[in-house]
């Protein structure tokens, strides 16, 4: 069924009520907006279901403004309040605020909708459980430093496990052109790199140890590095393999300046970094740099920037998800 945000609104002004996630039997209180959203299946038992809405709401919630994301926590309890009834729950929000009970029931009225319409046109909602892969990217902020001797990657990346019990995660990047042969990868945050190897003239895969166990719907942040060295790029692109709710990508030009820079917006991978599919020329700041972002990725399709680096003859790219 198609879920609107009127039906996902009532359902959790009515899960709110109570302890909200507080309460052992909330799942009597679960409507089946909410259910389909989050990938409840007819096979999931009580736990199970409680589980995945709580783990999907709460990753929607912090998609949301910081003061709705805080109100939407206290009001369904989610890592918020967890005990309380929703009154002490209220009270205890209209002391922190200095405000009336009865505004920060309005606060959070307007917070509940903003969170539906969140989840009502996020493009993971309901999507979770199809294919076969056991992970997911969600969101995708990268900053891309090229200088003289080196391209330095930092990617700081949001995943969701589809599956119970994932422990590690295999990543890849791409190389355009098997000129430039090695990359270093290194886990800032979230991980441990495990192993790393190459998977052919082109591709470079590593695998990661995640910092805790992920059950099915959970999510969970990572923060990695990727070094380039003896080389340039003439295009960075995300190209997921399931819909991807954002990306931001930052490019810093501080060896040279490219010249011609144009957007990577639903692209076939095949065709990045062709100039005649340019669409959308940028242009960069005084520091050199371009900034991008993109909402709604659609599986396997790229983007990013691209552009042409006319002072060298050998060129390599990256493109990961």
């Amino acid at each position: 069924m198609d879920v609107r945000a009127i039906d996902v609104i009532r359902e959790l002004k009515t899960l709110r009520q109570g302890f909200a996630f507080g309460d052992p039997g909330v799942t009597k209180r679960i409507g089946p907006a909410l259910s389909q959203c989050a990938g409840v299946t007819s096979d999931d038992g009580p736990n199970q279901q409680s589980r995945k809405i709580y783990s999907f709401l709460l990753r929607m919630a912090e998609r949301l403004p910081p003061a709705a994301a805080e109100l939407s926590r206290w009001g369904l309890a989610l890592e918020r309040g967890s005990g309380w009834r929703l009154e002490r729950r209220v009270k205890h929000v209209s002391r922190t605020l200095r405000c009336h009970p009865r505004t920060v029931h309005r606060r959070l009225n307007s917070a509940l909708e903003h969170l539906a319409y969140e989840i009502t046109t996020s493009p993971l909602a309901g999507q979770h459980v199809s294919g076969d892969g056991p992970w997911q990217l969600e969101w995708l902020k990268t900053s891309v430093l090229i200088t003289s001797s080196q391209v330095e990657i930092v990617e700081e990346r949001g995943i969701v496990s589809r599956r119970d019990g994932l422990v590690d995660i295999d990543q890849s990047y791409s190389l355009a052109d098997s000129y430039i042969a090695e990359l270093d990868f290194e886990v800032l945050r979230g991980g441990t790199r495990l192993a790393q190897e190459r998977l052919s003239t082109t591709r470079t895969g590593f695998r990661v140890r995640l910092s805790r166990p992920l059950q099915q719907h959970e999510g969970h942040e990572l923060a990695i590095k990727v070094v380039m060295n003896g080389g340039t790029m003439p295009f960075y692109v995300c190209t997921p393999r399931y819909p991807c709710a954002r990306f931001e990508l930052t490019v810093r030009f501080a060896a040279f300046r490219p010249g011609l820079l144009w957007v990577v917006d639903n692209e076939l991978p095949l065709e990045v970094g062709d100039p005649l599919r340019c669409d959308g020329v940028v242009r960069l700041n005084e520091e050199g740099e371009a900034t991008v972002a993109f909402a709604g990725l659609e599986a396997n399709r790229s983007y990013g920037l691209a552009w042409l680096d006319r002072m060298t003859s050998h060129q390599s790219s990256v493109g990961g998800i």
